[in-house]
């Protein structure tokens, strides 16, 4: 892919939570600049990863 072309892309992210599960459904369009790419990835890993599950009681 050169710079001027871009792309899509749909993720899934599930975790298992109390009785149930949580999913994140992503979708995504990568720019072709892969330092910016690889940026908002790693911004959007963050969060996801800072979400916090109370204990189960």
């Amino acid at each position: 892919m050169n710079s001027k072309e871009a792309e899509q892309a749909e993720t899934a992210v599930a975790r298992d939570y109390m009785d149930g599960y949580l999913m994140f459904e992503c979708t995504g369009h990568n720019s072709g600049d892969e330092e910016k790419d690889m940026e908002m990835s790693d911004i959007l890993a963050s969060i996801i990863d800072s979400i916090q599950f109370p204990a189960e009681q």
